[in-house]
């Protein structure tokens, strides 16, 4: 069964401005079949299906170097842009964050929250969890390892306002 979480990832991601090109990568466990089929998904969008025998992160690898686009945004299943990354990330089709550098990444503040009772808690858990997740593909490099975190040539911009966060979401049934 589709995970709850897919359908509100698809509409937050919908809500971008500038986005032009989105890879949907569905990692499938030995023994099962992929879930989401290409009637599913919006138009535009690119299904990669993908073994996660051994689970590693060589889609992004892929995916850098499949896109038409020189920036790359990734967001796993389970996060969510906060109202004031969504107002960011538009933003950058017109302004510089900062000018006066020659930046080649953007580093995001991540929030944990756990569905529980009926519920979105945040759990401070992971404390500080920055996640680097805008790229300009040609400066940025995964080799494939799980959880790595990119390579980057040039500038890591980090972004640390309140309201540019990920939300990270965790369901308990």
């Amino acid at each position: 069964m589709i995970s709850n979480l897919w359908y509100g990832w698809k509409e937050n991601v919908q809500r971008l401005k500038i986005v032009d090109e989105i890879f949907v990568v569905e990692m499938v466990n030995p023994g099962e079949q992929h879930e989401l089929d290409h009637d599913m998904l919006p138009d535009g969008y690119k299904l990669v299906v993908r073994k996660n025998d051994p689970p590693t992160d060589i889609t992004r690898k892929e995916t850098l170097e499949a896109a038409k686009n020189d920036w790359v945004l990734f967001l796993d299943d389970d996060e969510r842009m906060s109202e004031g990354m969504l107002r960011f990330v538009d933003s950058l089709a017109t302004v510089d964050p900062a000018p006066s550098h020659d930046w080649s990444a953007i580093c995001f503040q991540r929030e944990d929250y756990i569905w529980y009772n009926g519920l979105w808690r945040y759990i401070p858990a992971n404390g500080n969890d920055p996640q680097i997740r805008l790229v300009d593909r040609r400066r940025a490099r995964w080799t494939g390892k799980p959880h790595e975190v990119p390579e980057v040539d040039g500038v890591l911009l980090t972004i640390a306002r309140p309201d540019t966060k990920i939300l990270h979401l965790t369901i308990f049934s």
